[in-house]
């Protein structure tokens, strides 16, 4: 097999794993395709890296903004508590609902992080 024709054949195994498809059914295709056992099982463990690689890279992404979203909460609230000396409901209402949505996007990203390799479904719903 050439290596031209290996590549090719590792992108569409390669997109199978991004939707999720089983890995009986991506075997089955590098089967058919002459490509079993050890070489096969490589090349799926591969790809499988990769998607995990994907879904964490999402996940880590996620978690920054919340990390901002809270920062940007938490300073609003301190800087106008420490110059201004005081602060209105509306804005205190307002930093905590910021700081609060951050905390749920750092969280959302910190568990999508870690069971990233139990995760379901196509790649392509996560963005």
């Amino acid at each position: 097999m050439t290596p031209e024709h290996e590549q090719r054949l590792y992108q569409i195994i390669h997109r199978m794993v991004i939707w999720d498809e089983s890995r009986e059914n991506v075997l089955a295709k590098l089967e058919v395709n002459g490509i079993t056992g050890p070489q096969a099982e490589a090349m799926y463990a591969r790809a499988q890296a990769e998607r995990i690689a994907g879904l964490r890279g999402n996940a880590v992404r996620q978690g920054v903004a919340g990390l901002f979203l809270m920062a940007a909460g938490i300073g609003v609230f301190w800087a106008f508590w420490e110059w201004v000396g005081d602060i209105t409901r509306a804005l205190l209402i307002l930093c905590f609902v910021t700081t609060l949505i951050g905390f749920w996007k750092a969280t959302e990203g910190v568990l999508g992080y870690l069971f990233a390799p139990t995760k379901r479904g196509s790649l392509a719903d996560e963005e």
